[in-house]
């Protein structure tokens, strides 16, 4: 349980969950400016009424120092069953970044609300195999 936490990270990920299962990640408020900035790898894990900012620093995305791009993910699921619900997500990406991935997978649930720059080219989720 990871709960009622406000995270400003001095590294490049808010919350990586490695080989979690059963996990609940709820009512936190992450903020970062690197894409990355939450990160689950295992099964039947609930992410639920979180606020995820994605901010500029200094008036600009900033580059992510592991190298990641835009397509990684600004929130990148590894696993099954897992849901993502009633979260609200911020974001100040760059337009064609993905907000939330899936990266491998099956029957992973996401109930979300995002905003993000306007136009038909944005690219809010992300579903692979």
């Amino acid at each position: 349980m990871f709960t009622g936490n406000v995270i400003y990270p001095n590294g490049y990920t808010c919350l990586w969950l490695t080989q979690a299962n059963n996990c609940n990640v709820s009512h936190n408020t992450f903020t970062t400016w690197y894409t990355g900035e939450i990160q689950i790898e295992g099964n039947m894990n609930s992410v639920f009424a979180n606020n995820i900012t994605a901010a500029l620093a200094n008036g600009a995305w900033a580059a992510d120092p592991q190298g990641r791009n835009g397509q990684y993910g600004l929130v990148r699921i590894s696993g099954n069953d897992n849901v993502m619900d009633d979260n609200i997500i911020m974001s100040w990406q760059p337009v064609n970044d993905v907000r939330v991935g899936i990266a491998t997978g099956s029957r992973n649930v996401l109930r979300i609300s995002i905003s993000a720059p306007t136009t038909a080219r944005t690219r809010y989720l992300r579903m692979g195999r």
